[in-house]
This record gives C-alpha cells, sequence and structure tokens, in this order.
C-alpha cells in the first residue's frame, strides 16, 4: 500500500468518525497509552501478590521441613500451590514485560505507533 492510499484511507475513517486527521493520532495515541498503563500495573500488582505468595510458601516449607513439622503430603501439597504460584508469577512476568514495551513505544513516539496501528489494520 502506498502512502497516498494510507492517507486516503485515514482520511475516509476520520471523515466517517466526523473528526480531523490532526486530533485522531494523538487520541488513539492517548488512548493505547492509557491502556498499557493500566495493564502493566494491573500486571506489577498480581505479580507482587504472586511473589508475596511464594515468598511465604517457601518460608514455611523451609522452616517446617527445618522444624520436622510437616507429612509428606502436606509437603507435598505446599510444593505444589510453591510450584503453581511461581509459574503464574513467570507468566506475569511476560504480560508484564510485553506490556511495559507497548508502553514505552506509545510513550516514546505516539504518532509512529499510530500509524503502526493503523497499518497493522489495514
Amino acid at each position: 500500500m502506498t502512502s497516498n492510499e494510507i492517507n486516503a484511507v485515514i482520511d475516509n475513517l476520520c471523515g466517517k468518525l466526523g473528526t480531523a486527521k490532526e486530533v485522531l493520532l494523538p487520541e488513539m495515541a492517548r488512548m493505547y497509552t492509557i491502556g498499557s498503563a493500566f495493564n502493566t500495573a494491573v500486571c506489577v500488582i498480581a505479580l507482587a501478590v504472586l511473589l508475596y505468595i511464594l515468598k511465604r510458601n517457601l518460608t514455611k516449607i523451609k522452616n517446617d521441613i527445618r522444624d520436622n513439622n510437616l507429612s509428606y503430603d502436606e509437603r507435598q501439597d505446599a510444593e505444589i500451590i510453591t510450584a503453581i504460584s511461581g509459574a503464574f508469577s513467570l507468566g506475569f512476568f511476560v504480560v508484564f514485560w510485553v506490556n511495559a514495551y507497548e508502553l514505552v513505544q506509545w510513550i516514546s513516539s505516539p504518532t509512529a505507533k499510530a500509524f503502526e496501528y493503523i497499518l497493522q489494520l489495514l
């Protein structure tokens, strides 16, 4: 697609939305910046909670093993919960990393990112 065709599509889109092209791109940039910031904040909170659970479980297992207070079944259950918490923590970290990267792109170059988004839609 040539730049003239892209401009025609953007002009047509702006005409249907009833807004000027100069207004559309900053609004898109602001919208996606806020969305990426929100997703990043949610991932940070979820990651913090899961890491707290992971640390608490690991400390509890370590102390109970040291004091010999755990039966085999209790220890196995605690290890499974710790493994699941660790897997979720890793998943949230990956999602956080992707959202943080998107956020940095939208903040550093909102116009270029808006054009990239429009091109992906075409």
